[in-house]
C-alpha cells in the first residue's frame, strides 16, 4: 500500500443541538464528541498554522493570503460547538469526509434514542450534523374577514432547544446499555447486533419527525425490523406476539399487549392504505404507547439479549420456545 494510500486524516464533524458534555468530551463508537472550548481551539489553531506555515505556496502570494483568511474565518465557526472527531485512514480528506459522516449517524440515531428517555416527545430540540436543521423564526399573521382584528402568532422553529448531556445522564447512558451499543459500533456488529441497530435507526428517524402519520409509520416498521420472520408468517401476528414475550412476565398483560399491537396495525393499514391521519386523542394515545413499546422493547434487547443471538432468527426461534413463559422483571422499570 502506498504511503498516501494508508494516510490518516483527524476529521472535525461539527453538529449542531448539544450545548455542553460533562467534562467536555464523550466517547461514543468510533467518535470522540469533543466540546470545542479554548484550550481545544488553541490546539486546533496551532495545528491548523503549522500546516499553513509549511505550505508550498508563499505566504505573501494574494491568493494564497485571501484561501488563509477565509480557511481561519471558517475554523473560528467551530469554537463552541460539540465536535465528532475521528482518525481515519483514507486516500482521500473526501472520503475521510465521507466515512465519518456515515459513523456519524450511528452516534447521533444513538443519542436520539437515549433522548427519549430524558424529555417528551414534544421536546424542541434534535441532534444533527450542523446546518442540517437550522433554527429559525416564522410569523403567521392572520386578519378577520370584516377588516376589524389583526392576529400575528410568533413562534420559534427548528432546534432551537439544545441538549446539554450532564453528569447524571451520562450515569443513565451506562444504565440503558448506551456505551454497550457504543462498544459494538467501536469493533463492528454481529449480524443480530446489526439487526438492533438498524432498529435504533427508525426508532431516531420516528422522533425526527414532525409529522405523526410518518412518526407512526417509522415506529412500526422499527418493531417489524426486530421482530419479522422472513417466511410468510403472518407480520402483524410476529411482531405482536414477539413483543408481548418480551415486554411482559405475566399471561394477562401478554394478551392485552398482544391485543394492543393488533389495534396499531389496524391504524398502521389506515395510514399506509387509505391516507389516514393521526388526529384524534385515542389514535394519538396510541401513537404514545406505540412509542413506549418501541422504545422498551429496543432497551430489552440491549439490556439483556444484545450478545445472546447471531442472528434475527435465533431470537424468534427463542421466542417460539418461551412461548408465554414468565419472565423477569423489566429493565426499563426506571424509565416508564
Amino acid at each position: 500500500m502506498s504511503k498516501e494510500a494508508s494516510k490518516g486524516w483527524v476529521v472535525y464533524l461539527p453538529l449542531a443541538g448539544i450545548a455542553g458534555i460533562s467534562g467536555n468530551t464523550l466517547k461514543i463508537g468510533r467518535a470522540r464528541l469533543q466540546y470545542m472550548n479554548s484550550a481545544e481551539m488553541d490546539a486546533l489553531r496551532g495545528k491548523v498554522d503549522a500546516i499553513l506555515s509549511s505550505s508550498s505556496a508563499a505566504p505573501g502570494d494574494g491568493g494564497a493570503a485571501s484561501r488563509y483568511k477565509f480557511l481561519r474565518e471558517r475554523i473560528e465557526t467551530l469554537k463552541e460547538t460539540v465536535c465528532a472527531i475521528y482518525h481515519i485512514n483514507a486516500a482521500e480528506p473526501e472520503k475521510a469526509k465521507e466515512i465519518a459522516e456515515e459513523q456519524t449517524q450511528d452516534v447521533l440515531d444513538l443519542l436520539s434514542y437515549f433522548i427519549s428517555f430524558i424529555h417528551a416527545r414534544d421536546y424542541k430540540g434534535a441532534v444533527r450534523p450542523q446546518g442540517e436543521m437550522a433554527g429559525g423564526h416564522r410569523t403567521t399573521l392572520l386578519l378577520s374577514s370584516d377588516a376589524d382584528r389583526l392576529y400575528q402568532a410568533n413562534e420559534r422553529t427548528g432546534a432551537f432547544m439544545p441538549i446539554r448531556f450532564t453528569t447524571e445522564d451520562i450515569e443513565d447512558m451506562k444504565k440503558l446499555g448506551i456505551f454497550d451499543v457504543s462498544a459494538i459500533l467501536e469493533r463492528g456488529p454481529t449480524k443480530f447486533q446489526k439487526t438492533v441497530l438498524e432498529g435504533i435507526r427508525w426508532f431516531a428517524a420516528s422522533q425526527r419527525q414532525g409529522v405523526l402519520d410518518i412518526e407512526f409509520v417509522n415506529l412500526v416498521t422499527c418493531l417489524e425490523n426486530c421482530l419479522t420472520p422472513n417466511d410468510s408468517s403472518s407480520i402483524s401476528a410476529s411482531v405482536a406476539e414477539g413483543c408481548a414475550l418480551l415486554l411482559q412476565g405475566d399471561l394477562e398483560p401478554r394478551r392485552e399487549l398482544r391485543a394492543h399491537v393488533g389495534e396499531i396495525y389496524g391504524i398502521r393499514s389506515g395510514i399506509v392504505h387509505r391516507g389516514k391521519r393521526i388526529t384524534s386523542e385515542r389514535d394519538k394515545l396510541c401513537l404514545a404507547h406505540l412509542r413506549a413499546i418501541a422504545r422498551d422493547l429496543l432497551l430489552v434487547l440491549i439490556k439483556e439479549h444484545i450478545n445472546d443471538f447471531k442472528s434475527k432468527d435465533d431470537l424468534l426461534e427463542w421466542l417460539t420456545e418461551q412461548k408465554l413463559a414468565p419472565k423477569s422483571d423489566s429493565t426499563s422499570e426506571r424509565f416508564t
